[in-house]
């Protein structure tokens, strides 16, 4: 049943253009913009720049897949059984391949642009379904440009279903280095449909492994002697460049002006492939900060005022219904399903006040997390549940658990009545995943990454 709802973003005219970027496993003190000194991303700080930097912004699942279900539909993927990662190689027990993907019933952000007559794009990566009827041309958008599957090899090489690049524009697709094709791609989609509000979906597989960048990209930090971490270097140089060429294309299009830009990360970096979560503990796949607290910011000339820090808590779930209010420039327009998510507009316009989120939640298999106000609970199967007060510990340090019994149990009671809304997981990854990397949230784990400072 469709629900009728109220977008409070400012009347546009003409409608803005969005362009959504997404990088992929990097580091939350990996960008100039959060702290760095040692990484230069001048193009992805302008957006933050030239607009606002979210200190506090958080995804809605700390691995790939869960994360962009989630903020592709504006809801916890939980509530949809989008809870794991998309099996790779055999299924478990009981699970059907055809089954593995972004539920069919699902609306995406695509789907709602178009709705609002926008044309629609995806450039990169999908990571959401490789059966015909989760893959992009089922799910809202008119040209594409992708990879089915996680990741790829980033140079020209054979490779297989889901690694192959399909497009429904360029009948041959040829692949040079990934991050220069898709930023080539994503100008080439903006030059193309700059008369007419478009809807761009850019999502880079870098820096994911594999680390292999361009040899010149690693030359420049020849000096750093850990080779993981000067490839992973080399990387993040060549996504900041690609980024520069889309946000030229704007320019060159003279579209700048009146374009919505959004950046993300989608989780907590890899540590074990060179990123730096720093000042944050954990990493991909936990949910401490490392794991789900990411790089986000977003620029809009003249609806967003440059240079803002904005403390509250925001999600990646809010990207959605931001887009939406910006596109519907002030009209009521109507959801499938009503959205976790909230319009962001408002609280960056001021004329609403306090944080978009008091309460954020988190499941993924046996673990689970809940942030009320300054205080997050994390649960898990075999082990005492971690509670820290973020503002005071932002780097979980002092787990507080024993000391506050009563704010445990609230804790709990909160998580509990928010699983009753959800569903069980629709495929089974996360218990494997559990197993292997249990000992991401040992404070003197080999695999966990101590809190420091940015810029490492």
């Amino acid at each position: 049943m469709l629900v009728p709802l109220l977008s409070l973003s400012l009347p546009q005219s003409p409608p803005p253009n969005i362009v959504f970027i997404v990088s992929d496993d990097a580091g939350y003190g990996d960008f100039g913009f959060t702290g760095s000194l040692q990484i230069k991303t001048p193009n992805i700080d302008s957006i933050a720049n030239e607009g606002v930097e979210f200190t506090q912004g958080y995804v809605s699942g700390p691995v790939c897949s869960p994360s962009r279900a989630g903020f592709l539909t504006g809801r916890y993927q939980s509530r949809f059984g989008h809870e794991d990662n998309l099996a790779i190689g055999e299924v478990q027990p009981g699970d059907q391949r055809e089954d593995i993907g972004l539920p069919v019933e699902e609306r995406t952000i695509a789907d709602y642009m178009k709705a609002q007559g926008y044309t629609t794009g995806l450039v990169g990566k999908w990571h959401l379904g490789e059966e015909d009827k989760f893959l992009p041309k089922s799910r809202g958008f008119d040209e594409y440009w992708f990879l089915p599957g996680g990741s790829r090899p980033y140079f020209d090489q054979k490779v297989g279903k889901a690694m192959a690049i399909q497009s429904n524009y360029d009948p041959e697709p040829k692949v040079t280095y990934t991050t220069d094709d898709f930023g080539a791609q994503a100008a080439g989609f903006i030059t193309r449909n700059a008369k007419k509000p478009f809807f761009l979906y850019l999502s880079y597989t870098a820096p994911h492994t594999p680390l292999t960048p361009k040899p010149e990209d690693e030359e420049e930090f020849a000096y750093i002697t850990d080779n993981r971490r000067r490839k992973y270097c080399g990387l993040m140089k060549g996504l900041d460049r690609s980024v520069g060429v889309v946000l030229d294309a704007l320019k060159t299009n003279k579209l700048d002006q009146n374009t919505l830009v959004i950046f993300i990360n989608d989780n907590g970096g890899q540590i074990q492939a060179g990123a730096v979560n720093a000042p944050y503990r954990g990493m991909k796949g936990t949910f401490l900060e490392g794991g789900t607290r990411i790089a986000y910011a977003m620029k809009w000339p003249g609806k967003i005022k440059a240079g803002m820090k904005f403390d509250g808590r925001v999600s990646t779930l809010d990207i959605l219904p931001t887009a939406l209010g910006a596109a519907s420039q002030g009209k009521s327009y109507e959801v499938a399903k009503p959205f976790d998510g909230v319009d962001l507009m408002p609280y960056l316009a001021q004329s609403k006040s306090g944080d978009p989120h008091e309460t954020l939640y988190w499941r993924m298999g046996f673990t689970g997390a809940v942030r009320d106000g300054d205080w997050k609970l994390i649960r898990m199967p075999d082990r005492p549940p971690m509670l820290y007060n973020i503002k005071q510990d932002p780097q979980e340090m002092n787990n507080r658990f024993a000391e506050n019994p009563n704010l445990v149990a609230n804790l709990f009671k909160k998580l509990f009545a928010w699983e009753k809304d959800m569903i069980y997981p629709r495929w089974n990854t996360a218990p494997v995943w559990y197993q292997d990397n249990a000992q991401r949230y040992d404070r003197d784990g080999l695999l966990t990454q101590p809190p420091g400072k940015p810029g490492l």
